[in-house]
This record gives C-alpha cells, structure tokens and sequence, in this order.
C-alpha cells in the first residue's frame, strides 16, 4: 500500500474519538461544527479527514493565525498503512504557539511548559517556565491559547480545573477591545466619524453625532480612549455600526480598526482607519484620504440595482462629505462618483 491519503486508513479509536479534536478546532477558529459533526460517520481513511480540516481553514474568520496537522501513518502487521494519532499545530508564521494531540482516547493540550489531558490517569501540568513561554506570543495567538483553554474538555476528576486556571493568569489575555487606541489612530478617528455621520444624515453638531461624541471624549477624558468605548457607547447609540480591530503584534494597543456602517438596503459603507491615515469605501468608489481614488461606474450600476433612494441619498451625503478633504485626482473621482450617483444609472449599466 502507498502513502497516498485514499490509501491510509484509520485506525478504529482514531474514528471513534476525531470528534474531539474536530469539535476543539471549530471552537477555537469560530467555524459552526455542526455540518462537519454530521460528516464524521463516513470517515475511513485519511482523504475523508483532510477535506474537514480545509473546510474550517476555509470557513474560518480567524485569518491571523492558523493550524497544520501532523500525521503520521505506521505500518501494520499485514503492511497497510494505518493512522493512529495525530497532532495538530497551532499557531502564526512566526511560529507554533501549542498543539493538540489525540492518541487513543486522549486528548492533549499543551507547549513545552504545560498541558491539559482529558486522561485521567495522566494529569495536567503547568511549570515554572510557563509565564516566560506565553509572554513572547503575539495578542493573536494569546486569543487562540485563551479559546482553546475554556474549550477543552477536561476530565470531572483531578487538578485540571486548577491548572486551567492557572495557565489562564499566566497568560494574562485581555481582548483588544481593551486595548488603548494609539495616539495618530484617535485622532484620525474624527474624520471616520464625520463620514459615518454623513451617511446616517446626522449633523455633526447633533446628539446623536458619532463625530461629536468623539471629540467630547478626547476634549474632556482623562486617559486615552479604549476600543471599548466605540463598541458600547457609539454602538448603542447606532446598532448600525460595527467595529473590527486590530493590535500591534506584541503590544497591548489598537493600531488599526475597520468600522462598518448599515446603510439603506442591506449596502455598507467601510471607513479604515490606521496609522497611515483613512480610507473610506462605498463599494463602488474607494478613497484613500490625501492619496488617491478609485471610482468604477460598472460597480456603481450594480451596487444601486434594485435599491431605493435613500440608498442613492445616503452615498451622495457621503460624498458631499468628502469635497472638504480631496484635492487633486481624489477630487476628480470624488465629482465624476457624484454625477453617476445623482443621475439615472440605467444608463451606466448598458
């Protein structure tokens, strides 16, 4: 028999017992595991494995990081190629952040300084070692170890309770919404917000402005704002508005945040705010404040197709916005948008 994976088959324990590891990886890469639970009764060889592993790959929001399994088929007594075990890295390009095995009944979860097991028989640990190994992991891979370790099953009997938690203090994880915003990302927040303002047609000196709840918090807070702050005040002010952020690899502060704003019939308008600058996306013109611009008529016609005239009114209020903050060819493309949004786009799309 070959190597090949329609050739390798599984071995009976590794069946019976592949939806741990299954179950432990949708957890911790936010896939839904139910369709791929429903898929497991037909597993016979390593072909059937490989496309449930693609499947959460794919599926999964978590882009950051990622997992490689590790799979070694033996030999057995009458030369078929089986798999018993298998071991699962997890972890950045920068390198592995722990791993997960399953041998027989058990399942692992471990590094160099600690591990879970769901075997009784064989415990849990955490060493001395431990705080040094998990403090030079990236935020990204923190989030992971801080999923993986509330996700694992662990055995009603022994100390694993007790060393769960004792990893979790070690591991000292705080989402990144807690995160301070940098300097040059809050002030560059104002804009973003005079944009989103402009869509929902709320003027900047309204109570219900995004822009002036901002510029309150900067003018009279005592410490610098917190991603916190945008997704519990400005949300509940709008539960239009969402946000995504994103931290320096190793510091505990927000470097970049994507803010996504619901406008009329189901469209969205995207601003990006980093430490370069904004950059503000309605889905058929693209512009990077105080660099360039980029309008596409033909995605123009499909983006209003089928929708109302609030839709047409909110991207137009948006791009009177932006007449005060292009110059140049962002100005261009700016007015050429304007005209197609303001007039029929039938016409367009033909």
């Amino acid at each position: 028999m070959s190597l090949d994976p329609s050739d390798v088959m599984l071995a009976s324990v590794l069946r019976e017992n592949f939806y741990r590891p299954l179950r432990l990886l949708c957890k911790i890469f936010q896939v839904n595991e139910a369709p791929l639970m429903a898929e497991l009764d037909g597993l016979k060889t390593v072909a059937d494995l490989l496309p449930l592993f693609e499947k959460i790959s794919e599926e999964s929001p978590v882009d950051e990081c990622g997992f490689q399994p590790q799979l070694a088929p033996q030999l057995d007594e009458v030369g078929v190629y089986v798999l018993r075990d298998m071991t699962i890295l997890i972890g950045s390009p920068s390198g592995v952040a722990f791993a997960i095995d399953l041998k027989g009944e058990e399942l692992m979860l471990y590094a160099s300084t600690f591990g879970l097991s769901t075997s009784m028989e064989r415990g849990c640990a955490v060493s001395p070692g431990t705080e040094d190994e998990l403090a030079v992991l990236s935020h990204d891979a923190k989030r992971l170890l801080f999923d993986a370790l509330n996700a694992f099953p662990l055995p009603p009997v022994g100390d694993g309770q007790l060393v769960r938690d004792a990893i979790l203090r070690k591991l000292n994880y705080r989402p990144v919404e807690k995160f301070y915003l940098e300097k040059r990302l809050a002030d560059q927040l104002l804009m973003a917000f005079d944009a989103i303002d402009a869509a929902r047609g709320v003027a900047p000196d309204e109570d219900e402005s995004f822009a002036r709840c901002w510029a309150e918090l900067n003018t009279m807070g005592t410490e610098p704002a917190t991603g916190e702050f945008i997704t519990k005040v400005l949300h509940g002010m709008d539960d239009n508005l969402s946000v995504e952020f994103f931290s320096d690899p190793m510091e505990p502060i927000i470097t970049e945040l994507i803010l996504d704003y619901q406008m009329p019939d189901d469209r969205e308008l995207e601003v990006c705010v980093d430490m370069i600058g904004v950059s503000i996306s309605l889905g058929f013109a693209l512009f990077l404040i105080g660099e360039d611009a980029v309008f596409e008529p033909a995605e123009a016609a499909c983006f209003f197709r089928n929708t109302s005239d609030d839709l047409r009114a909110s991207c137009l209020r948006v791009l009177d916005f932006l007449a005060i903050v292009t110059e140049g060819n962002c100005e261009v493309e700016r007015r050429r948008a304007r005209r197609v949004v303001s007039a029929n786009l039938q016409t367009v799309a033909a």
